[in-house]
């Protein structure tokens, strides 16, 4: 429905956590960020 819906999937995979991206947004961002660059490290 949401465009949050997308964020909360890809948080999900990243954290682990969809209620702490709904609680946290600015940590949801933190996550996402700190994934892409472990992915970017990783590959």
């Amino acid at each position: 429905m949401y465009v949050w819906t997308d964020i909360k999937v890809e948080v999900k995979f990243t954290c682990g956590n969809v209620d702490a991206s709904i609680r946290y947004g600015v940590k949801e961002l933190d996550c996402t960020i700190q994934t892409l660059k472990r992915s970017r490290l990783i590959e």
